[in-house]
């Protein structure tokens, strides 16, 4: 727990609810129900002074993301090379049942920008304390700043990102903490929860 100015202890995360869940247990081959708990959680900003002193690291370059946006036939267009054929199977519908079918019956080639939503999901459970092979630093450390550069990189109108994380401490307790949502403005507060984010259990 995080200590207040007044030296009282501060609760580290909030809890959002608790959710019985079913598991497929292999060694008896038997689906069981409410066998586990999942509690969900908001972990707090850590103090400001340590969050002032997360240092990002560099943004991706633009065109990782751009990728995304890949060439493809456009669907439903007035005008175009080849018909739709679920366009067209539409119209056949709505001539039937006596609607005005819609005009758009064309595909053609083109680059529209996709809706990306991507969420990051951190294993926080003991075994990421374990340091990376030549590298040295454990592997949250990586899975951090991987997750770090992907919350900086892609954003934008089209697209969202979400960095969550999860660990158990038997079927009883199986955390998973919520460190950025989407939606939610990738902010200094933000980057603290996601690099204060601890591996255990």
């Amino acid at each position: 727990a995080h200590a207040s100015p007044d030296g009282e202890p501060q609760p580290e995360e909030i809890e959002l609810g608790r959710y019985l869940v079913p598991e497929w247990d292999y060694r008896i081959e038997r689906h069981r129900r409410d066998w586990c708990t999942v509690v969900e959680t908001l972990p707090l900003a850590p103090p400001r002074a340590t969050t002032s002193a997360v240092a990002l690291p560099p943004q991706l370059p633009r065109a990782a993301s751009e990728r995304l946006n890949r060439a493809r036939r456009l669907r439903r267009q007035f005008e175009g090379d080849e018909i739709d054929l679920d366009a067209a199977i539409e119209v056949m519908v709505d001539r039937r049942l006596g609607l005005v079918p819609d005009a758009r019956l064309f595909r053609r080639p083109g680059r529209e920008a996709t809706l990306t939503s991507l969420l990051v999901l951190l294993d926080l459970s003991e075994s990421a304390n374990n340091p990376v092979a030549g590298d040295g630093r454990p592997v949250l450390a990586l899975e951090q700043e991987a997750a770090l550069q992907l919350a900086q990189t892609v954003r934008g109108p089209s697209s969202r990102v979400a960095v969550h994380g999860f660990n158990s401490n038997t079927r009883g307790h199986v955390g998973y903490q919520r460190l950025l949502d989407f939606g939610a403005s990738f902010d200094a507060g933000a980057a603290g929860r996601v690099s204060a984010a601890r591996a255990r259990h």
